[in-house]
This record gives C-alpha cells, sequence and structure tokens, in this order.
C-alpha cells in the first residue's frame, strides 16, 4: 500500500498539470439585420504563460469575429472580445453560435502535460426587427492596419523629397550653365 501511494505522489509531482476556463461571453446581443454588436468573454488559468487559439463552429449564418484568434495569456484572466454582424437576410429569432478555446503551456515543463479545449461555448444573438433594449458596450477592435493620417504623412513624405531632389537637380544645371 505504502508503494502505491509513493508512486501516485511521485506522479502527480512530476506530471505537470494545465488548467484553464473559459466564462461564457456576455452579453446575449439583440441586433437587428445588418447591425453589428460587440461580446466580451474571459479566459481564466492557473498556468502561466499560457498560448491560446479560439476558432468558430460555424452553425449559424452570423458573421462572429474575434480580436485575437490567438493570444498569449501572461495574467491569471484576460478579457477578449469579438463582433457580432447579422446579414440583411437573416430573419427575426434566436441564434446561437458556437466556438471552441484550445490552450496550451508556452513555458518548458518536464513531464506529461495536458491540453485543455473548451468547445461549444454560445454567443447568443436575438435578432429583432425592433429593439426592447440595448446592449452592452465594448471596446471597439483595435486597427491593424495603416490608417488614413499615416497615408497622408507618407504622401507628403514622398513629395517633399521629390521636390527637394527636383530643386537639387535645378541648382546642379545652373551652376553648370554659369
Amino acid at each position: 500500500m505504502k508503494n502505491i501511494i509513493l508512486w501516485a505522489i511521485t506522479i502527480l509531482v512530476t506530471m505537470n498539470s494545465v488548467f484553464a476556463g473559459v466564462v461564457f461571453p456576455i452579453p446575449d446581443l439583440q441586433l437587428k439585420p445588418g447591425e453589428s454588436g460587440r461580446f466580451q468573454y474571459v479566459i481564466q488559468t492557473g498556468t502561466l504563460p499560457m498560448k491560446c487559439s479560439m476558432s468558430l463552429d460555424h452553425k449559424t449564418n452570423l458573421i462572429v469575429e474575434f480580436d485575437e484568434t490567438e493570444t498569449i495569456l501572461d495574467s491569471p484572466s484576460k478579457p477578449l472580445y469579438g463582433s457580432v454582424t447579422v446579414p440583411e437576410n437573416l430573419g427575426a429569432g434566436d441564434y446561437k453560435e458556437t466556438f471552441c478555446v484550445s490552450c496550451e503551456s508556452i513555458s518548458e515543463t518536464s513531464g506529461s502535460s495536458i491540453r485543455p479545449s473548451f468547445c461549444d461555448i454560445p454567443i447568443k444573438v436575438e435578432i429583432v426587427l425592433d429593439r426592447t433594449k440595448s446592449n452592452m458596450q465594448f471596446p471597439n477592435k483595435p486597427k491593424t492596419g495603416i490608417d488614413e493620417l499615416t497615408i497622408l504623412g507618407i504622401i507628403v513624405l514622398i513629395v517633399l523629397i521629390v521636390a527637394l531632389i527636383l530643386l537639387g537637380l535645378k541648382r546642379s544645371k545652373n551652376r553648370k550653365k554659369n
């Protein structure tokens, strides 16, 4: 009996247990056809750091986008966001899209490890013709592309460089004539 207990303790000590959990998305959205809404879900973990990836099940015609499809967790819980868009041609009613979250430890460990996956996490959307409630507001998706101000700055910089080159060529021609 002592040997069995020692073996069990040895296995538990050498085993690397990774655990994580997902708090279901909030809120349940109420949208009209053609509208978009934002939702939040939280990944909680006790093992840091972890890399988690999200994937949709595509069970409905709702257009669902995550702000991040992969994330690194460096704190015990991290709120993540996404958006839902209702196509114009979708009829009124209750819809439920689901997704999965899979996490794995990214630190060097020894022993065995577990890759927890949580599936069938619901995103509930009620499509209505007239709203009876307002949806919670969450931060907009961070911009990842080049915005208009950056493009304008690049254009001004290019025009300035071309003007300086032309001015330099004109001066060198004037010096050669003299």
